[in-house]
């Protein structure tokens, strides 16, 4: 659809048309019952290269003592879905230190004819990045896309200090020239770049896009650092420097700063695509300072996450989990047992949080975007 809507209609109703698909999957997705779900998280491995000061993610040691699922076991969970998956996100830990990253990301295409195969990389391994990312290109299906998302988190200085390593803003920012370069010859590729907000880099977020806009001659997309807010959250998260849950920075400047780098991207690229992103990272930053529910979440019917041991959960925040291997490698088995729906219950009723993928699914449906819809787009 985002090809179609690229190649046949002018720039000034691109963004109409996406709001529109967008609403209408949000509220489809917030009144039917999914068996499976359209949008998974899969977290391929806890490795990574980097030690990065926000990060949540377990290190390989510390990560569950239950093996990780094997390339045949995850073919037997893919196979066991009943229906097509919208979008799957390969992440981590750095997934690209996964060995049968490639082979993963074929399976969803070939097995289950997943629409959208996002891969969010930190950016360092360059080389191996892009000769994985030629390899899934060369047999994804014509009627599929794949999206990285590679990470900067301030300019090179902020960002070295903040992922533990001085050459990871060099290499990300070469793995993002290499892939610009993969995505001009293959309209089946798509690449933006991500920053998380923290303490240590939200007075930094003008200049980063400004390296952006000159150099990498592509915009950047915010998201605020997670954080549980709510009671029902259960997860203990334990990043390395303090950042995960510090929101103990000026909030009403970074959001003015993102609206402003938004509107100047869009200038600059002749686009809507980060303007309207706005409404997004509004809900993020009103639901962390005021830390008031907005809308019902979706996690546990239309998204849900898979984790590298086998583990199920509706949303990445709970330490509720059952595992793939007790219910015989069957998704649809494990997401609709008893135990799961009465959690997602729980979610639909009370839970709320700032995680950038689940406000971007939760907000879109339409009593909400009636509710918000002559909202003006500021920090309120």
């Amino acid at each position: 659809m985002n090809r179609i809507i690229k190649k046949a209609f002018p720039e000034n109703i691109k963004a109409p048309l996406r709001k529109i698909r967008g609403v209408y999957r949000g509220t489809l997705a917030a009144y039917k019952k999914y068996a499976v779900p359209k949008f998974l998280i899969h977290f391929v491995t806890t490795r990574c290269q980097l030690n990065c000061k926000h990060c949540f993610c377990p290190s390989e040691s510390d990560a569950s003592s239950k093996d990780k699922l094997s390339l045949s076991e995850l073919k037997k969970v893919i196979l066991s879905f009943n229906a097509p998956i919208d979008t799957v996100v390969l992440t981590g830990g750095e997934p690209f230190l996964h060995k049968d990253l490639v082979e993963m990301a074929l399976l969803y295409n070939s097995l289950n004819k997943a629409r959208i195969i996002s891969i969010n990389t930190n950016g360092y391994a360059t080389d191996t990045i892009v000769n994985s990312v030629n390899k899934i290109l060369n047999d994804l299906d014509n009627n599929s896309c794949l999206s990285l998302q590679v990470s900067l988190d301030g300019p090179e200085r902020i960002h070295n200090d903040i992922r533990g390593n001085p050459y990871s803003f060099q290499n990300a920012a070469e793995t993002i020239r290499r892939l610009k370069k993969i995505q001009v010859a293959n309209d089946k590729m798509h690449i933006h770049t991500l920053c998380i907000i923290n303490q240590k880099n939200c007075n930094y977020l003008k200049e980063l896009s400004s390296y952006c806009m000159e150099n990498l001659n592509m915009p950047i997309y915010f998201e605020l650092v997670r954080r549980n807010i709510c009671d029902f959250h259960s997860v203990e998260y334990k990043p390395r420097d303090g950042l995960t849950g510090d929101l103990s920075f000026d909030l009403k400047r970074a959001f003015n700063d993102i609206v402003h780098i938004y509107n100047q991207q869009d200038k600059r690229f002749k686009s809507k695509s980060c303007s309207s992103m706005i409404g997004k990272i509004r809900d993020e930053f009103t639901i962390a300072r005021e830390g008031k529910r907005l809308f019902a979440c979706m996690a546990g019917n239309y998204a849900g996450a898979l984790f590298s041991n086998g583990d199920v959960s509706p949303c990445e925040l709970l330490d509720f989990r059952l595992n793939l291997r007790d219910f015989d490698y069957n998704f649809p088995k494990i997401w609709n047992s008893p135990r799961m729906r009465a959690v997602v219950e729980k979610i639909r009723r009370s839970c709320f949080c700032t995680l950038g993928c689940f406000v971007g699914l939760s907000r879109q449906r339409i009593d909400y975007q009636l509710k918000t819809l002559f909202a003006k787009p500021k920090f309120l």
